[in-house]
This record gives structure tokens, sequence and C-alpha cells, in this order.
């Protein structure tokens, strides 16, 4: 049951570039608005990382 699903959701969604999945899973969190992205959940998403000891690099992933 498991495999059918990620099959399905393979089949719809495996040829979308990395940048196109992860702008529609934001506009379907309601994310793309100002702001709402880094206070999801009640954090900040960079905070949250920092205080998990990941060191952040700040990259334009849309161009290269």
């Amino acid at each position: 049951m498991v495999a059918k699903r990620v099959d399905e959701v393979v089949n719809k969604y495996g040829s979308l570039k990395g940048w196109e999945l992860e702008r529609m899973v934001k506009e379907r969190l309601g994310l793309l608005v100002e702001g709402k992205l880094e206070d999801y959940m009640g954090f900040r998403v960079d905070d949250y990382l920092r205080e998990e000891g990941f060191k952040l690099v700040t990259k334009d992933l849309a161009h290269g």
C-alpha cells in the first residue's frame, strides 16, 4: 500500500524541478505570504536550525 502511494506521488510530481516542488509545497501550506515561512510552527526556521547546530550559508538555488 505504501509503495503504491509512493509510485503515485513520483508519477505525479517526479518531473518537477526541486524549486518547483518547493514552491508548490510552500503555496499549499500558505507559506508564500511575507513572514509566514520564517514563522512556521512558531519558530523562525533560521533560528531553529542554528539552535540545532547547523551553520547556515545563504545560496541562490534558483540560478545555478
